[in-house]
């Protein structure tokens, strides 16, 4: 299924950084390509999906830094903040914060979440990113926006495949409900735990991810 996309979003990828197409196809250009963008990321996690319920999923570990891999992710969506015109208020506090995980999925983890966060919260809104240590030594990153918020019901739902919360906002704002179900399985099988937060609708959300740290 994600094979015939490759060639077809390395041609857009070329065009749209190219000046060989007439100004008024750039921005069909770019639209294809987002379209063809999200329809491998639908795949990508329909595969994940289906490799974590049948235990097939393959897991590298190595000292991972987690500081860095946020930060990485920040200057992966620049772009995104800027379109949305939100703000990205980063306090990365903890002073231990190497973890032993696989690095591409903790990435994977922390990006969908990120990504969930810039996609529910509305222009000029704020987006902030805190890390700290508890008591026990463990690291704790808090995504915490401005956004659309969520009610016990949509909490109660968040984090079952195909499942998001209500129709107004499944209709609203698209998707299959399967990034958050993912990050929640993932996190389970890297030793940590996700949580979700939120004072109701409009009251923003915030999302926790605990892991116990290790040596740097």
């Amino acid at each position: 299924l994600r094979t015939p996309l490759t060639p077809v979003l390395a041609t857009l990828n070329l065009w749209e950084g190219g000046s060989d197409i007439p100004a008024v196809l750039a921005g069909d250009v770019k639209m294809l390509r987002r379209s063809v963008e999200l329809e491998a990321r639908i795949i990508d996690d329909l595969l994940d999906l289906t490799r974590i319920s049948r235990g097939m999923l393959s897991l590298s570990p190595e000292n991972t830094d987690v500081h860095a891999v946020l930060t990485f992710l920040f200057d992966l969506s620049r772009t995104d903040f800027k379109e949305r015109q939100l703000s990205l208020l980063p306090e990365l506090k903890a002073t231990r914060h190497h973890i032993y995980a696989d690095s591409a999925r903790l990435q994977q983890v922390f990006w969908n979440v990120l990504r969930n966060a810039i996609k529910f919260t509305e222009p000029d809104g704020r987006i902030t990113v805190t890390s700290r240590n508890n008591a026990a030594g463990d690291i704790e990153v808090a995504i915490s926006d401005t956004g659309i918020g969520m009610t016990r019901e949509t909490i109660s739902r968040l984090f079952q495949p195909f499942e998001q919360g209500d129709r107004a906002r499944s209709s609203r704002y698209g998707g299959l409900g399967l990034g958050m179900a993912i990050s929640s399985a993932l996190v389970k099988l890297l030793q940590g735990d996700l949580t979700a937060r939120s004072e109701g609708v409009g009251r923003g959300s915030t999302f926790t991810v605990r892991f116990p740290t290790v040596e740097a």
